[in-house]
């Protein structure tokens, strides 16, 4: 059931624009992660008695008026969102975006054939936004730094 629950997740993703090739399950002793390049994004946990999954505290918010949510008192640092069926995974899936999305990602690549048109207008103009978060000249032009064009500054 944790790879049916992935590949909800997975479909979301795909379909909301992420960069899918960066999204990963890895099985554990206990249980399965998904992660988002290096970032977990959350642990699926089934078992005889109950199905969670486990999320940083900090997306509680995201969760707590649509599911039951619990903790454990050893760990009050993660939440868990519990759910019965798959068809609870497609909405929690559609919060995994928006973890996903605020995600400061790793940059994978310095820069792209529009590179030219970003330094002349002093940001990135490249239309897919999650690609774009993985340039690191991006990052540069952010903070005032331009190698390239009218603007250049360096």
């Amino acid at each position: 059931m944790e790879k049916q629950i992935f590949d909800i997740i997975y479909s979301e993703a795909k379909n909301n624009g992420i960069s899918i090739e960066h999204l990963q399950l890895k099985e554990n002793k206990l249980n399965y992660s998904v992660y988002y390049f290096t970032s977990l994004i959350c642990n699926i946990k089934i078992s005889k008695n109950s199905r969670y999954l486990t999320f940083d505290n900090k997306y509680l918010p995201l969760f707590e008026t649509k599911y039951k949510i619990s903790t454990v008192n050893s760990d009050q640092t993660h939440i868990r969102v519990h759910f019965d069926t798959l068809d609870n995974i497609k909405d929690i899936a559609e919060s995994i975006v928006t973890i996903i999305n605020s995600l400061s990602v790793p940059c994978t690549f310095d820069i792209c054939s529009r590179y030219m048109q970003c330094s002349d207008e002093m940001k990135c103009i490249h239309p897919d936004k999650q690609h774009a978060k993985e340039c690191s000249y991006k990052k540069k032009l952010e903070k005032g730094i331009v190698f390239y064009g009218k603007n250049r500054n360096i």
